[in-house]
């Protein structure tokens, strides 16, 4: 393997910092901030002033549209909150499908992602993984990448079953809350 092979198989930085870099660090650093942004629903926005930001600070030709960044709440039995975002088309092993922020009713939060991986074929493949606040664990094979088969597979491993959308009419008080938290309300 040639050093242009290896350089080529390794991620994206603009997509592996944001999804494995900046937003975990909020993630496990700062949960409050990030769940009055999901429960406010300005995740998407924060999502894209980070794409952006980061961005910013690569060559032109190392940037990457923000095609598919996005976020969508679950709620789960006991009213916990799973914030997954969507990240654009991974091309390159260990960039994420989809991460997710786990809120138990504690102030510190969980970071999962489902990773794009290669077989020993040549196929397509995901992973599971978490960063935990000592390094990154590896769950194995993961599922289909779609939101809802990432959302089911975390439940599995947390074992907190179902994990529902809910209209944000459904949860408008926290919602009203979090924006004023953030000087939006």
């Amino acid at each position: 393997m040639t050093t242009s092979d290896w350089a080529a198989g390794r991620p994206r930085g603009h997509h592996y910092t944001v999804a494995h870099g900046v937003v975990r660090a909020i993630a496990l650093q700062q949960p409050t901030d990030l769940a009055a942004f999901a429960l406010a629903g300005l995740l998407d926005e924060l999502l894209g002033r980070i794409w952006q930001g980061e961005g910013d600070k690569l060559p032109e030709e190392e940037r990457l549209a923000p095609d598919g960044l996005g976020s969508t709440l679950y709620w789960g039995p006991g009213d916990e909150m799973l914030a997954v975002m969507a990240f654009p088309a991974p091309e390159r092993m260990t960039e994420a499908y989809f991460t997710a922020a786990l809120f138990p009713k504690t102030l510190e939060a969980r970071y999962f992602t489902l990773e794009f991986t290669r077989t020993l074929d040549g196929g397509t493949a995901t992973v599971v993984g978490e960063w935990a606040k000592d390094g990154h664990l590896n769950f194995g094979a993961g599922p289909e990448p779609t939101a809802e088969l990432f959302v089911q597979r975390i439940g599995e491993m947390v074992g907190l079953q179902p994990w529902v959308w809910r209209d944000p009419e459904h949860y408008a008080s926290l919602r009203d809350a979090a924006r004023r938290m953030l000087g939006r309300g």
